[in-house]
C-alpha cells in the first residue's frame, strides 16, 4: 500500500520540497473540532474545514483567514498545493461525508501512521458527533 492510498493525510512535503514531513507535525494537528462547510457561508475560525463539494483555490484566502488546522474533502489540486505550502494539513478521499451534518461541530480524528520523513499516510478518519457521545 502506498502512502497516498485510499483515505489519507498529506504533509506539506507532499507537494513542496523542504516542507514539513509527518514526523515534523504535532499529533494535535491531526484531530480537533471540525465543520462540514460550503463556499456560500462564513468559515468558523480555528476549526477543521471539510468540503463535500469541490473547493477551488479561490477559497484559499478565506481558509487561511479562518486559521483552519486541517482541510479535507473534495479539494482541487491547486487548492491542496496552496494549503500545504501554507502549512495546513489536508485529507483526501474521505468517504461517507453525506452522513455528516453541515454547520454543526463534531470531533475529527485522522492520525497518520508513524512514517519517518513521510509525505503522507493512510488514515482511519473518524467523526464523533455530540449525539453519539
Amino acid at each position: 500500500m502506498g502512502t497516498h492510498t485510499g483515505t489519507h493525510v498529506d504533509a506539506c512535503s507532499h507537494m513542496h520540497e523542504g516542507g514539513k514531513t509527518l514526523d515534523d507535525i504535532p499529533l494535535s494537528r491531526f484531530c480537533g473540532k471540525a465543520f462540514v462547510v460550503n463556499r456560500n457561508q462564513p468559515f468558523p475560525a480555528h476549526a477543521g474545514l471539510i468540503f463535500k463539494e469541490e473547493a477551488d483555490v479561490d477559497l484559499f484566502e478565506r481558509i487561511k483567514s479562518a486559521q483552519a488546522p486541517f482541510v479535507a474533502g473534495n479539494l482541487s489540486i491547486e487548492l491542496e498545493r496552496a494549503l500545504l505550502k501554507a502549512d495546513i494539513v489536508t485529507y483526501t478521499n474521505l468517504v461517507n461525508l453525506d452522513r455528516l451534518p453541515e454547520n454543526t461541530p463534531f470531533m475529527f480524528f485522522g492520525f497518520p501512521l508513524k512514517i519517518a520523513g513521510g509525505d503522507g499516510s493512510p488514515v482511519r478518519a473518524v467523526a464523533i458527533l455530540e449525539e453519539s457521545i
